[in-house]
């Protein structure tokens, strides 16, 4: 896609009209418009176990009453302009627990306790990432404990996914939502089928 995409179209309007006393008065008009596309942002978020930056510990599946680590990453991507003052922010439930961050590729990222929610200031975002040049990549450990009630499902482990930042080129605020992660391990190739069901 190329960079900073925009139409530009002009409208040129010709005639004549009839002046009593004077005859014809010929008649011209321009018009010229700039249309700008924004880019498009994406946060690709992955829950695995086996792969990643970190070892996680704990049985798969996951057992009512016993922690599982994972290792969640978020990968940004951005197709036609570049993007300033990106933010990626995501909420853990009661029963996950935050444990580690590894190395963000630019900016930080955080957890609040109180309110449960992760923040990652990813900072700017170059045109092209994630397709010209590898995704911005930032990963972190959670701990997952199961309750007797959650047993046979796949909970919700991360949740309100939603990157955030600003088009350079049009200046538009633009947002992104993604879906939730599970405990499902579907983005792990060594994990097994129901790997992510929460077992007794």
């Amino acid at each position: 896609l190329a960079k900073n995409p925009e139409v530009n179209i002009q409208i040129d309007i010709q005639g004549s009209r009839l002046v009593p006393g004077s005859g014809n008065e010929e008649i011209r008009q321009t018009a010229r418009r700039v249309i700008k596309f924004p880019t498009q942002i994406d946060v690709a978020p992955r829950l695995t176990y086996y792969e990643g930056s970190f070892k996680n510990s704990g049985s798969l599946p996951p057992r009512a009453g016993k922690e599982t680590t994972y290792t969640v990453t978020f990968a940004l991507s951005n197709s036609s302009s570049d993007v300033e003052n990106a933010v990626v922010r995501a909420k853990l439930p009661s029963y996950v627990r935050f444990v580690e961050s590894a190395s963000a590729l630019g900016g930080s990222l955080t957890f609040d306790e109180s309110t449960r929610e992760i923040v990652w200031n990813a900072g700017n975002l170059k045109n092209g990432l994630g397709s010209a040049t590898f995704p911005k990549e930032a990963s972190f450990r959670i701990s997952f404990l199961p309750s007797l009630s959650q047993v046979g499902t796949e909970p919700v482990l991360v949740s309100n996914i939603v990157i955030s930042g600003t088009d350079l080129f049009t200046e538009l605020a633009l947002e992104s939502i993604k879906k939730e992660l599970t405990s499902s391990l579907i983005a792990d190739e060594k994990a097994q089928n129901g790997d992510g069901v929460v077992s007794k």
